[in-house]
């Protein structure tokens, strides 16, 4: 998606002593992608209500657009919340990692899968989806864990567990498992991915396809832990 970047170097304000208006550009800008401010939806033309993706999603491609053309850069970094400085070229001066939990009832189901008190599950899926969602990716590396539960009775039962950006269509890591045969209710596994990125990804998409599972298979949430900051990738 494109967008008009113009109008954030042509702010105004309101200059003594007659009153003119006179250019201003923010010498620091604090974003937060992750939070409710930046996530909110706007449908029908009505903030504070649920909408489609992406949300709120341009705020997040104005900062990779500052950050990319070197207008501004990264100070400081603190769980996900980004200090900028314009003109900036230096290191991180101050980071703490991001480290987040995204609960099942964020992602949304297939026709094949549904929400539980257990988490997205789906019971004989053959050639199915089992839940796909949105959200940013910062600059970074990170660890990203996804969380299951089930019973399988074949050894046919496969996922493809995938993370992209740009509406998913570009990769960042993509794997098929074969999960061991005989699960019981009480089993659990997870299945980790080491993801990179310079840029910030609005539009990073995790899901999980179903070519086949005989049985019951639950996906209970996704870890995202920051191991790396920006530059270090």
């Amino acid at each position: 998606m494109d967008y008009n970047y113009n109008f954030f170097y042509n702010f105004t304000e309101l200059g003594p002593p007659d009153g003119e208006y006179i250019p201003i550009v923010p010498e620091y800008i604090i974003m937060y992608p992750y939070g409710g401010m930046y996530n909110q939806g706007y449908w029908g033309g009505y903030a504070g209500t649920d909408g489609p993706y992406p949300h709120n999603i341009s705020n997040a491609a104005l900062i990779d657009h500052l950050v990319s053309t070197h207008h501004y850069g990264m100070v400081a970094e603190a769980s996900g919340i980004f200090l900028l400085e314009l003109n900036y070229s230096g290191p991180l001066r101050f980071y703490v990692p991001f480290n987040y939990y995204y609960p099942p009832n964020y992602f949304n189901t297939y026709p094949d899968s549904s929400l539980t008190m257990a988490g997205i599950t789906g019971t004989d899926i053959r050639n199915g989806g089992l839940f796909w969602g949105q959200t940013v990716l910062l600059p970074g590396t990170y660890n990203i864990t996804f969380s299951f539960t089930g019973t399988s009775q074949s050894s046919n039962n496969s996922l493809i567990l995938n993370v992209a950006h740009d509406n998913g269509l570009i990769d960042l890591a993509s794997r098929t498992i074969y999960p061991p045969h005989n699960l019981t209710s009480l089993d659990n596994f997870n299945v980790t991915f080491t993801v990179s990125t310079e840029r910030i990804l609005a539009y990073t998409i995790y899901s999980v396809w179903v070519p086949n599972w005989e049985g019951t298979i639950t996906f209970t949430g996704i870890h995202v832990t920051q191991i790396k900051p920006p530059g270090q990738n």
